[in-house]
């Protein structure tokens, strides 16, 4: 017998930042929620699953996508595939569902897709998620360190493998220090986003500060509540903020302080994201992110290179039969390189 599913995602809610911003922790508040449905984590795999959108089989440039990729049967593929795999809080299944769902939606790497995002889910909801660069920027290092979030073990990098998400030039920083990556990484997903959401009307994106999410729980999730058109939370679900399943040591709002050298000489460099994201702050009736005196120290990037021999040898090319790059541990074939039909 053919299951019955829901067969419409209504304003699917989308949570665009940085890595290491606390994307997790909103998210997994956020799924507790009574409305919302999700697929039970992030969507690489769901995404990146279909050949066409595979940062591998695209020869690793970046993990951006833009409307161009959204063609009907990749729109289609998607939605089926959301539809699918998506699960309320108590585990329960779309199955006999009736009326639409409301999805949750959270990957970093969507910061580089939101165009892509939008052809796929035109009513989507965004909530632009943002932190202190100096606690954002370390909390980048602490994950390349900890080895947990490697995504191209097959890319060198820092003195070990590339982690997170793959920005546009980030063959030009394969030998530049960690504190220059984790910048790069905070910054072109912090610059993607503004240029994006610039592009859309104001009641279609939110932005919420960490420290607030934080320290005001009940009043940010009220509202988050009304922004997404959702009920209100109840006092259960705003009490006590879970810990984030990817917390690598407890928080502490001066942690950051354990790379204070190399985050603070990456200051100068971020002056013009960090305006354009205390301006969207203010203009949303927030606080400003409070960041120290900038250090004037340069700590510029290494020069850009042509000689493309030097990025070649740093990515090692990939068979079918091999460990696919992604992590998974399965083959190839059978992770990113899977033909779907």
């Amino acid at each position: 017998m053919e299951l019955k599913q829901a067969t419409k995602l209504i304003e699917p809610v989308i949570i665009l930042s940085a890595p290491r911003a606390g994307s997790t922790l909103l998210f997994e508040t956020l799924a507790r929620h009574p409305e919302i449905w999700t697929i039970g984590g992030e969507s690489h795999q769901l995404i990146e699953h279909v050949p066409s959108l595979s940062t591998v089989a695209r020869g690793l440039v970046s993990n951006a996508l833009g409307a161009e990729d959204a063609d009907a049967a990749t729109i289609d593929l998607l939605r089926t595939r959301f539809l699918q795999a998506a699960r309320t809080r108590e585990g329960r299944i779309n199955d006999g569902f009736q009326g639409g769902i409301r999805l949750l939606e959270k990957t970093p790497k969507n910061a580089l897709r939101i165009p892509f995002l939008l052809s796929v889910f035109p009513d989507a909801k965004f909530i632009y998620l943002v932190r202190d660069p100096r606690e954002n920027i370390s909390s980048i290092m602490e994950g390349w360190k900890s080895g947990r979030f490697t995504t191209y073990p097959h890319i060198d990098a820092a003195g070990t493998k590339w982690s997170f998400l793959l920005p546009d030039g980030w063959r030009d920083l394969t030998s530049a220090s960690l504190a220059d990556i984790a910048r790069f990484q905070w910054q072109a997903a912090n610059d993607a986003i503004i240029a994006c959401l610039k592009q859309l009307p104001e009641q279609q994106f939110q932005i919420v500060s960490y420290q607030e999410l934080v320290e005001k729980t009940p009043e940010v999730l009220a509202q988050i509540a009304q922004f997404a058109n959702l009920t209100e939370f109840s006092e259960e679900e705003t009490t006590k903020l879970p810990l984030s399943r990817y917390t690598l040591t407890p928080p502490c709002k001066d942690k950051w302080k354990e790379n204070q050298t190399e985050v603070e000489k990456q200051l100068r460099h971020i002056q013009s994201t960090q305006a354009d994201i205390n301006h969207m702050l203010v203009q949303r009736g927030l606080t400003k992110l409070d960041v120290a005196e900038l250090n004037n120290e340069e700590t510029p990037l290494p020069p850009k290179t042509s000689d493309s021999s030097t990025s070649e040898a740093r990515v090692q090319r990939v068979s079918r039969n091999t460990i696919c790059p992604c992590g998974s541990g399965k083959k190839y074939k059978h992770c990113h390189g899977i033909i779907v039909k």
